[in-house]
């Protein structure tokens, strides 16, 4: 385990309640096709098979590891964009959650994943009930630690502006 790990895995006092508890952690239920597809990707460089392929299809093979020296892949909120380094499947929540630098005990609320009109709600018949899944919620947020970052630099221009005005 290193610091990083640690941080996610330490709540703070005030949700100690939640320690050693790992949420989020379902698999989906890929159907045989999903799943051979899948393992053709993985077998071949993230290559797509021919019959797979549509207009928009932008799933990709996560790579097994990162490093600084080139872009690697944006967060979204749909998940079955990227596919399991090594597993012929999608991210669970929690794997999500830990690309965008949530804590493990860090708990979402609401469904999995949504669609049709239980997502978009329909104002057209006065519907304004909107879902937002856990994917949604991760894929939509600022990376914990770049908004930590940013929070902590805030927070020193003003304490040098108050500084300034003693």
């Amino acid at each position: 385990m290193n610091d990083l790990q640690a941080r996610f895995r330490t709540p703070p006092a005030w949700a100690a309640s939640r320690a050693g508890k790992l949420t989020e952690q379902e698999y989906s239920k890929h159907n045989n096709a999903i799943v051979e597809k899948f393992a053709y990707m993985l077998a071949n460089g993230g290559e797509i098979p021919a019959h797979a392929q549509t207009k928009k299809f932008s799933q990709r093979v996560l790579k097994p590891r990162w490093g600084n020296g080139e872009p690697n892949m944006t967060a979204t909120s749909l998940p079955d964009d990227y596919v399991h380094f090594s597993q012929p499947r999608i991210l669970t929540v929690r794997e999500w959650a830990r690309l965008q630098m949530f804590p493990d005990w860090y708990e979402f609320s609401g469904k999995r994943t949504t669609g049709g009109i239980r997502r978009a709600g329909n104002p057209l018949e006065g519907n304004f009930d909107r879902e937002v899944p856990k994917y949604t919620q991760i894929g939509n947020a600022v990376p914990v630690g770049l908004a930590e970052a940013v929070g902590k630099h805030f927070r020193k221009v003003l304490d040098e502006a108050v500084g300034a005005r003693a």
